[in-house]
């Protein structure tokens, strides 16, 4: 936080991806011009997934047809796995069908292996992260804390994912517009009671994900954010 309070004395714009990030940056003191420019999608990389793209997924992985929820991430403390195994024990009480996948490797894999409860899919690291995405009828993502806002929330939404996620930098903004839920960090039942609610209501994920959708493509689509970078940069040279 030092080096970035001086280095802000030299900058004349600082570049935030959410209005939560310029936030916490002038709570530590850090001065100067901000700039929010939220994250961007590829939206041809990540493209609305049908039903019939669902199905095909899922059939591709070799995933049933029960209800899914799927969580991408790297296993670690920061991710907050753990908090959703803890929640999932719940889930599993009232929606017994339903199955977690967990996409991606990390240091707590052993760990939460372990206290795993049933239905829960330890995937790995996998290189067709979309996929499961399309696969999914929610996507979670229960970090204890984020950077900015979390390109996983925003690529589930491209897709037209309902998405649940806890209340770090940039998701209350991201999630505006009725395409999610929001719970506290490390709430064990706020996070399983909109798992439930949304597992056991896909006409209520499905209004979510195509809300998602409409909110990635007015807000985040990658071909608009990187127009609004240049003229960002061509502001700071016409300054200089």
């Amino acid at each position: 936080m030092a080096w970035e309070r001086a280095s802000a004395r030299w900058t004349r714009t600082i570049v935030c991806v959410s209005s939560d990030e310029q936030r916490l940056g002038e709570s530590v003191g850090i001065r100067g011009c901000f700039a929010v420019m939220p994250n961007g999608v590829d939206l041809s990389r990540w493209p609305v997934a049908s039903a019939e793209d669902r199905a095909e997924a899922r059939r591709h992985l070799g995933l049933d047809e029960g209800p899914l929820a799927v969580c991408v991430g790297r296993l670690s403390e920061q991710k907050g796995q753990d908090v959703l195994l803890k929640a999932w024990g719940q889930v599993a009480n009232s929606v017994p069908s339903a199955e977690l996948a967990l996409v991606g490797e990390g240091p707590a894999r052993a760990e939460l292996e372990s206290g795993a409860p049933a239905r829960v899919r330890f995937a790995g690291k996998r290189d067709d992260v979309d996929a499961w995405v399309a696969a999914a009828d929610v996507v979670v993502v229960p970090s204890r804390w984020e950077a900015g806002l979390s390109l996983v929330l925003m690529e589930a939404m491209a897709r037209g994912r309902s998405v649940v996620a806890t209340e770090v930098a940039g998701t209350r903004e991201g999630l505006e517009g009725g395409c999610g839920r929001v719970v506290a960090t490390e709430a064990v039942q706020p996070l399983a009671e909109a798992l439930v609610e949304r597992l056991s209501d896909p006409s209520l994920a499905a209004r979510e994900g195509v809300a998602g959708r409409r909110r990635i493509e007015e807000r985040h689509d990658l071909a608009r954010t990187s127009a609004r970078m240049a003229d960002l940069y061509e502001s700071v040279i016409g300054r200089g």
